[in-house]
């Protein structure tokens, strides 16, 4: 869906004399324009198909005939910013070449970026770039990887980590700041390291949860070159004080035995939890298994005398997922195509499959996600040839009263249905706000578009668009197949209700390569 945003008039059409046309406005969102559409068609008119408002104070006007309606949108976005462009700081140019696995999370004032080069330090009113340095010298980390970064609400501190894949660490980095205020990052953050090494094995893919009692990363160990049926995860599981992380102590820093992984691709997601917790209450991790589709699998942790234990072997725990979708681990020839530029035609290949990419708890419910491969159906008939498209897939998981068990309470698919040139959606993140309402941002592309950022949601009452809503369109073609491993959205502390999304777009290229992306950071709230 496309936006017209900011505008006195948002589409204006005009007849010359004596002319008659009738044109279609289709798949359209207008948002805080001072007038939606004006039309002066003294013959002719207007057709609206799916056509939606937010804040516009006269959504039609003018003299014309039209047919069908513009209706509320549940959603829309309040501001937007770039960030991280190839032009944003000198310095920083020789950076932006590589995709980064894109996060950020919001706080009171700021917005944090923790990419795979750089952390930096956004007012999140203005958008202005305040402060950055690269992750390697913010972590102390040699061969910094696959960054996290969260707000948590509950201590008001930022949480960050990363893996080191240098052969003499091979271990987990962990800063934690030291107010609510994120400036001074090489001052205001305290820095730990996490001891996850095995001998020869090397740290990937951390994932980054808190709940009232403690931070948790788990994080995928892997041996190149060897048998992946012998790779394993393991979790870690920080106490935190009552004074909330002033300090970490190395007595609260625990790392639990490795667990062995049923499956090569398994990455296991931490949750961050915004319901309250007792102190023996449980802490979440859920992961996909491998397969067509694999289960969706968890592990139920709870702090016993102050030590953090597995309740079960975390994945004798599965739930069915729905089955009508391609499974997309262990198939890394499957691309999203872009735009082509001459006889260029890279793909953006699902190099992490369907791995579930992030967890959330609210309300009593566990929320997570992940790209599938599908048909124009949305669905799959068992063929890989029919899978045509990927599409972003989201699940809400049910909580049980005795805490023993999750059971799925709902799941939906974005997807886009054409029969010719879908879009592709892929790498989604979600957040869910305290009303309930929840929004997923993702990227996006088809072979007539460059890469794009892109955002769906859902209201507590089920209202949601009826297609995703385009926030930043790609501006050039991507000559690379690697797009980043992950996105993310969080929400703004000061009301929990709005939504901040960072997804990342193809952007112009510069310094003579194709390899330039943007960040489009973005403000998402519920119609008034």
């Amino acid at each position: 869906m496309r936006g017209f945003r900011w505008a006195r008039v948002g589409l204006q059409f005009d007849n010359g004399s004596g002319a008659s046309y009738w044109h279609t406005v289709r798949d359209s969102l207008f948002e805080k324009c001072q007038t939606g559409l004006y039309l002066n068609l003294p013959s002719g008119g207007v057709s609206l198909v799916n056509v939606q408002k937010c804040n516009v104070t006269t959504p039609i006007t003018g003299c014309c005939y039209w047919t069908g309606t513009i209706t509320d949108s549940p959603l829309c976005t309040d501001k937007s910013f770039l960030a991280l462009r190839n032009n944003d700081v000198s310095d920083y140019a020789a950076y932006v070449q590589w995709p980064p696995d894109t996060m950020g999370a919001v706080g009171p004032s700021h917005f944090v970026a923790n990419i795979q080069y750089v952390i930096a330090v956004f007012n999140k009113t203005s958008g202005t770039l305040q402060e950055w340095t690269d992750i390697g010298t913010f972590f102390g980390a040699n061969v910094p990887a696959d960054p996290r970064i969260i707000y948590d609400q509950q201590c008001q501190r930022w949480i960050a980590c990363v893996a080191d894949k240098a052969d003499q660490s091979r271990n987990v980095r962990l800063a934690v700041s030291r107010s609510s205020d994120p400036s001074g990052l090489t001052t205001n953050w305290d820095k730990y390291t996490l001891p996850v090494a095995e001998p020869g094995f090397y740290p990937d893919f951390p994932t980054l949860g808190a709940d009232a009692n403690g931070i948790y990363i788990a994080v995928h160990l892997y041996q190149p070159l060897q048998n992946p049926t012998a790779w394993m995860q393991k979790v870690v599981a920080i106490k935190k004080q009552t004074n909330c992380l002033t300090v970490i102590n190395p007595s609260d820093i625990h790392v639990l035995p490795p667990l062995s992984s049923p499956y090569i691709w398994f990455v296991i997601q931490a949750t961050v939890n915004f319901d309250a917790v007792a102190a023996d209450g449980i802490a979440w991790f859920v992961a996909k298994g491998q397969g067509q589709p694999g289960p969706i699998q968890y592990g139920r942790l709870k702090w016993i005398n102050g030590t953090p234990q597995f309740l079960e072997d975390p994945w004798n725990n599965s739930l069915s997922a729905p089955q009508s979708y391609f499974d997309l681990d262990n198939n890394f020839s499957f691309s999203a195509p872009q735009k082509p530029y001459g006889d260029n035609n890279q793909g953006i290949t699902m190099n992490t499959g369907s791995r579930l990419m992030m967890a959330v708890v609210r309300n009593g419910h566990l929320w997570t996600c992940q790209h599938v491969g599908l048909n124009a159906q949305g669905s799959y008939n068992g063929d890989p040839e029919s899978a045509l498209r990927t599409g972003c897939q989201w699940f809400k998981l049910q909580i049980s009263t005795d805490g023993q068990s999750l059971s799925i309470a709902d799941h939906n698919r974005i997807y886009d249905n054409a029969s010719s040139s879908p879009y592709f959606y892929y790498f989604p993140s979600l957040m869910v706000n305290s009303a309930g309402d929840m929004v997923m941002g993702f990227s996006g592309s088809r072979d007539t578009e460059h890469i794009g950022a892109f955002y769906p949601g859902r209201r507590a009452n089920g209202a949601q668009p009826n297609k995703p809503i385009l926030i930043q369109a790609g501006r050039s073609y991507f000559d690379f197949n690697r797009w980043g491993d992950y996105s993310y959205t969080s929400l703004d502390p000061n009301d929990g209700l709005t939504f901040w999304t960072i997804q990342q777009y193809a952007e112009t290229p510069a310094f003579g390569h194709n390899q330039h992306y943007g960040l489009c950071v973005t403000k998402i709230m519920k119609n008034p």
